[in-house]
């Protein structure tokens, strides 16, 4: 089972497709981290940094800071 994924309401993903002109396929496989190509990663941005969608990544896959 994939742990990272960006959790999206419909008007969200609405949004994302009016403002990239993605299609419906394109989004879901971007929210949950199936494709990684450019388009992908910037929906991803928006999502969370200008939508406030809430996105789960496993702790290995991020950085620690140091301490």
């Amino acid at each position: 089972m994939k742990t990272e994924r960006v959790i999206t309401s419909k008007e969200d993903r609405k949004r994302i497709a009016e403002m990239f002109g993605l299609d419906k396929s394109v989004i879901s496989k971007a929210m949950n981290f199936l494709c990684h190509s450019y388009a992908a990663r910037k929906a991803r941005c928006y999502a969370v940094n200008h939508l406030g969608c809430t996105v789960y990544v496993h702790p290995s896959h991020l950085i620690e800071p140091n301490k």
